[in-house]
């Protein structure tokens, strides 16, 4: 089989996986957000099956991850209490209508130029990157040619080395989608990036066109897919990249499970719990971050007073997330890897001056990465200049937990730059303010000012005789 059709085979049959879970979820007015859904969380379901050949001690080859990915696949859609199948997949690929309007060309087709090279990117050139040459690509391209990811890798280098890099023991998302692509063929595996980043922008533009007027959407999705910072790592293969869409998506169902009154935010709710549990899957203190969850579903739930069902979502929503933590960095690496890193010994407690450091490690993130033009562009300005008319503005109530949770990631990053040695400004914070920057955009779009513009250039568009769609 050709690598070609056979990567084709191994990408389908995790988009079939993605939908076996989503389909009851779905949304037929929703068709792309849906499709792109099913391929965002197919990869993570990919992944997993990869990871449960090597826990079972099936070799990886191309026939084993072959038949892994079409039985997940085929049983997540012949479960019993099925909602429609593959049958009202049919239904939704044969009635797909793009509903294009002409002032989107310009912000779409950029952004899709940009999504071109970027994929040229990831099919041409090779890995270059230090810590994916020495980590998350250095493992997968032994686990292909040792058929296992407890390679000699870790039985052979880097027990006879005199310093050596956590890299290979990150999260394993990354490492597990290039053991999939390099199997199926393709010499530097990384498409699964592209696949994952075109997926994750009709995801944006589909969720903000929502809330705002689509020119708008268009603009704001243009302008989070050009970061530049972000917009590199769609074509470098890293852990942040797909941690961060990840853990987006996860918060955008988190976010309307809690504006949600009615009984089915609880579907919102376990698709949050999905999808913060592959964040924490692609990098591993996403587990710490997800844990503000569990706050605010107590405190969203407390005012129904029905205790049984808080504890069971609390519970579901932080016991999930370290399930998938643990799976690999407790279990894996400690019992079926012969060395682990010695991550506690990295802890600092050392409290003199501590307001002090605190302090410089707050100027500094604000000096050296937050407003840095070069990485973000000028979009932390534009936020900050929103929240600033929005801040006295009544409605700031409606989405106040958006700046809760970007608050709150912030705010553990800077514990975590005084407490644990090897999380550093310059690395670990800059691209862990991956996360942060689309929640900037989601909560700009939400605004009183953006909304009303919208409804405006809405009625100026239709007519204000006219009822726009």
């Amino acid at each position: 089989m050709s690598p070609l059709i056979l990567t084709l085979l191994l990408t389908l049959f995790q988009f079939i996986a993605g939908w076996g879970v989503l389909r009851h979820f779905f949304d037929e007015k929703k068709p792309f957000q849906v499709l792109s859904l099913c391929m965002i969380l197919g990869l993570g379901l990919g992944s997993l099956s990869v990871f449960i050949l090597e826990l079972i001690g099936i070799p990886l080859t191309k026939t084993s991850v072959f038949i892994a990915l079409f039985s997940v696949a085929l049983l997540l859609n012949v479960i019993p209490f099925s909602k429609g199948g593959m049958k009202s997949l049919f239904e939704i690929l044969k009635n797909l209508r793009v509903d294009f309007q002409l002032y989107c060309l310009v912000p779409n087709g950029l952004a899709i130029f940009f999504f071109f090279v970027a994929a040229f990117r990831c099919f041409y050139f090779p890995i270059t990157s230090f810590d994916s040459q020495v980590g998350i690509d250095l493992v997968a391209k032994y686990a292909v040619m040792e058929k296992t990811i407890a390679s000699s890798v870790f039985h052979e280098h880097l027990p006879n080395v005199w310093y050596w890099t956590n890299q290979p023991f990150y999260a394993p998302f990354a490492m597990l989608m290039q053991i999939i692509y390099r199997i199926g063929g393709l010499a530097f595996g990384k498409i699964w990036l592209s696949i994952l980043a075109l997926s994750y922008f009709i995801f944006l533009y589909s969720k903000i066109k929502e809330y705002i007027h689509p020119g708008i959407a268009a603009f704001f999705t243009l302008l989070l897919t050009a970061v530049p910072e972000v917009y590199a790592y769609s074509f470098i293969v890293q852990t942040d990249y797909a941690n961060a869409v990840y853990f987006f998506v996860g918060f955008v169902f988190f976010f309307e499970y809690f504006k949600n009154a009615e009984e089915s935010r609880f579907r919102s709710l376990f698709l949050s719990i999905v999808f913060f549990a592959l964040a924490c899957w692609s990098r591993s203190e996403t587990f710490v971050f997800v844990q503000f969850g569990t706050l605010l579903i107590f405190l969203r739930e407390r005012k129904e007073g029905e205790w049984k069902r808080i504890i069971k979502w609390v519970a579901l929503f932080s016991i999930t997330p370290f399930i998938v933590f643990a799976t690999w960095n407790v279990i894996f690496v400690k019992y079926f890897l012969p060395i682990s890193p010695d991550t506690l010994g990295k802890l600092k407690f050392n409290f003199d001056q501590y307001g002090s450091d605190i302090t410089g490690i707050i100027s500094k993130t604000i000096d050296t990465v937050i407003f840095e033009e070069s990485y973000w562009g000028y979009l932390p300005e534009i936020f900050v200049f929103i929240l600033a008319l929005s801040v006295f503005h009544k409605s700031i109530r409606d989405y106040w937990i958006i700046l809760a949770w970007i608050f709150f990631i912030y705010l553990l990053f800077i514990f975590m730059i005084e407490h644990i040695g090897g999380v550093g400004i310059p690395s670990t914070f800059r691209r862990g303010f991956f996360k942060i920057i689309p929640m900037m955009v989601f909560f700009i779009v939400q605004t009183a000012l953006i909304s009303t513009f919208s409804k405006k250039l809405t009625q100026w568009e239709y007519g204000t005789h006219k009822k726009a769609p």
